[in-house]
């Protein structure tokens, strides 16, 4: 299943990048740059490329099994204790797995505010409480120099949260 799925959700990441990349070198390049214009037809080259991948891919993709497991797997998961070990563990490790991925995209963009502000939550969900300050702190300072008043408000807010209680990230909705 897990194979199945990550043929197709990667064929259609890789295009979303793209259209993403395409847009970015539209609203960012100035129309007199030479190497904007380049990198924006190779985009447009790559992006038509990987709609007939994606096309394909999805033409390949086994619905009728998909559909089997869709009904079979609900009973399977069920006998899997909501509170147990088991799902716990995977929670921590989809949270992990956020702040790689928040991580990567502060890399990228370092002023994408919303970034630290996820990426301090789910620092907080996983106990990691003084890397989630720093990140909220940081983006503070970001949305202060971008002008991203509600991001810092709301920042300013989750870190207020952050000194008045430790633990499971506690206080992260106080209003």
């Amino acid at each position: 299943m897990k194979r199945a799925a990550k043929e197709v959700f990667s064929s259609l990441g890789e295009l979303r990048d793209t259209q993403v990349m395409k847009q970015w070198i539209e609203e960012l390049a100035p129309e007199s740059d030479i190497a904007g214009k380049i990198l924006g037809d190779f985009v447009v080259e790559r992006e038509q490329e990987l709609k007939k991948t994606a096309a394909e891919t999805l033409l390949h993709f086994d619905c009728k099994q998909w559909k089997t497991w869709a009904t079979e797997l609900p009973s399977r998961a069920a006998r899997i204790p909501a509170e147990g070990p088991v799902l716990a563990q995977l929670a921590l490790e989809r949270w992990q797995e956020a702040v790689d991925a928040l991580r990567r995209t502060v890399a990228l963009n370092a002023e994408y505010t919303s970034a630290y502000q996820m990426l301090g939550t789910a620092l907080m969900k996983l106990g990691r409480r003084e890397d989630a300050r720093l990140a909220w702190i940081e983006g503070i300072e970001v949305a202060g120099r971008t002008g991203a008043w509600n991001a810092r408000q709301h920042m300013e807010r989750l870190l207020a949260g952050s000194e008045d209680v430790a633990g499971e990230g506690s206080g992260l909705c106080a209003e």
